[in-house]
């Protein structure tokens, strides 16, 4: 009787028309639509009746157990379900929210916009670490030409050479002498005793240090200390970011006030006081 039912199941199916405005299935006051089932079917199935059967079977057997679990369980325990809920209505929001942002905020920010904050927010970007414009590398002592790459590194003469003997020999290496970078950045590559020593290390333009195995370069362009302004090439990125997300926070501040002022215009706000 059981098979038969489903076969009667699956010949209402076919009537695709009928049934995407009719439920299949009525347990209690659950109601299970073609609609639903149609959207969970994966495209490559390929037994689309036994998919369905399944679907309409488990459906089935969740809400005959959700029911119970409502009408037996203390209220205390059914609390999870508002729980979820909640987080339901949150997961929602924040969708509606970010679909919303990806339409209305342009994330592009022009180079005065970006200025125009740095001017007016300088004490914002006060350094609270050293930084420097560097060249820097890491090699082994065996490596070859070395007292080539210190004359061509140090005076800058070769930055081709540089490039590429780096590329081939150093194990590290950074060369962005127009760069403004961190000092500690640096330091993170340099034994402990050469780091213990960090107060002199930006004392002297061209450094040469070593242990057992390795030979260390750096030649400082520029540097700034710890209490001096950021140059606006180090943060403008930061000021990128937060321009776009103070114009997201107002964005969805306006859109609160548009709503509920709406929801009162339209009577559909009543608040008993």
């Amino acid at each position: 009787m059981r098979y038969l039912n489903f076969l009667f199941i699956f010949a209402l199916l076919s009537c695709k028309n009928r049934f995407q405005n009719e439920p299949i299935a009525v347990l209690y006051d659950q109601k299970l639509y073609y609609d639903e089932i149609i959207s969970e079917l994966p495209k490559n199935e390929i037994d689309t009746n036994y998919f369905i059967e399944n679907y309409i079977s488990l459906w089935i057997r969740e809400n005959l157990l959700l029911n119970n679990a409502k009408i037996n369980l203390p209220s205390k325990q059914k609390q999870i379900d508002k729980k979820t809920q909640n987080y339901y209505n949150r997961l929602l929001i924040h969708k509606y929210q970010k679909e919303l942002i990806s339409q209305k905020i342009d994330t592009n920010v022009s180079a005065n916009t970006i200025l125009e904050y740095y001017i007016k927010n300088k004490e914002s970007f006060v350094l609270k670490n050293e930084i420097v414009k560097i060249n820097f590398v890491s090699l082994k002592k065996s490596a070859p030409n070395l007292e080539r790459l210190r004359t061509v590194f140090f005076d800058n003469s070769d930055v081709e050479f540089v490039i590429e003997y780096c590329n081939q020999f150093a194990d590290k290496f950074y060369l962005f002498d127009t760069t403004w970078v961190y000092f500690n950045e640096i330091l993170h590559y340099l034994p402990d005793d050469i780091v213990k020593e960090r107060k002199y290390l930006t004392n002297i333009k061209n450094n040469i240090f070593d242990d057992k195995e390795n030979f260390y370069f750096l030649k400082i362009f520029e540097k700034k200390g710890i209490g001096e302004l950021s140059p606006i090439t180090l943060v403008k990125e930061n000021i990128r970011s937060t321009i776009v997300n103070e114009n997201k926070l107002r964005y969805l501040n306006e859109l609160d006030n548009q709503l509920y002022m709406q929801a009162i215009t339209d009577n559909k706000l009543k608040i008993n006081r």
